[in-house]
């Protein structure tokens, strides 16, 4: 099972027809604050030389759309807008409006990028930022709020735990969580980093309830790109470098898919995946795009 093979397959406008179009940022693009080599030059090749239309898909909800774009210009990646650039607070604002039709106050755990988006259509919320109160038995006005929404916030707090679960005691009350992430990507081999999943476990026992959950492997945000970017599952080709969310997303929704191997996945993982999670093509990196770019 060549990796160069699978990779001319997959970009073989002849095969199958095959789009290339979605892209998970972190692992694939950049890692921290370094973009990963020959990122900047596969995308470029992609959406200039091969005129195939190029979208950045992610689950982190830290940023918004915005934040992302500045952090691709500064990098060198300059062939994107902000409306390719698809975050997990974004659907989920849009969701929050237009599918589960949220009129009143949000309380959210969660972080700037999540408020960003909130606001850009017209959410009220509250809980954004450090929560310390000291009285956990006090009559605290309760808001009218008529959703939950949970990310990755660096403040969590036992309360805000508190209060997300309080609320939820209402039946009638939403519960949205951006995705179930349980880590972010490290550097440092030593270092876990919890992510918005193992903000959402808390709430979760917490609370007794399960939440509807937007990022991949989920079908809202499949459900948006179809909606507001007009992406054709059967000609698409998502690419990531985490098998439970990006190529899960790919297997559940008739995407194909194609893992590359320069975030946290490698090889060995790729061989020992269950059928639900192998991809149907492997690269070490985008710049694997570019060494075969003669063959394409």
């Amino acid at each position: 099972m060549s990796c160069d093979g699978r990779v001319v397959k997959a970009l073989d406008s002849k095969s199958n027809g095959i789009f290339p179009r979605s892209f998970h940022i972190l692992g694939v693009i950049w890692n921290g604050e370094s973009i990963i080599e020959g990122a900047a030059e596969a995308l470029s090749l992609l959406k200039h030389r091969h005129g195939k239309k190029v979208c950045l898909v992610t689950n982190n909800s830290t940023k918004s759309p915005l934040d992302y774009l500045n952090k691709c210009e500064k990098l060198g990646i300059h062939i994107l807008n902000e409306e390719e650039i698809v975050s997990s607070s974004t659907v989920a604002a849009y969701y929050l409006k237009h599918k589960l039709h949220v009129r009143n106050k949000v309380y959210v755990i969660g972080g700037p990028g999540l408020g960003k988006e909130l606001d850009k259509i017209g959410i009220q919320h509250v809980g954004i930022g450090a929560d310390h109160f000291e009285d956990y038995h006090s009559e605290e006005r309760i808001f009218d709020v008529s959703a939950v929404i949970v990310g990755f916030d660096p403040h969590i707090s036992y309360a805000k735990i508190l209060k997300a679960s309080s609320y939820l005691k209402n039946k009638d009350c939403l519960f949205v969580a951006t995705n179930e992430d349980s880590c972010f990507p490290s550097t440092n081999p030593l270092l876990i980093l919890p992510g918005a999943g193992s903000v959402l476990a808390s709430v979760k026992v917490a609370s007794g309830r399960e939440p509807i959950v937007i990022g991949k492997p989920h079908r809202p945000i499949l459900t948006y790109l179809k909606e507001k970017l007009g992406l054709d599952p059967s000609k698409t080709l998502m690419t990531g470098d985490t098998l439970a969310t990006d190529i899960a997303f790919a297997k559940r929704h008739g995407l194909a898919s194609m893992l590359v191997l320069s975030g946290n996945t490698t090889l060995e993982d790729v061989k020992n995946a269950r059928t639900e999670l192998s991809p149907d093509y492997y690269a070490n990196s985008l710049k694997t795009l570019c060494e075969l770019e003669g063959e394409i």
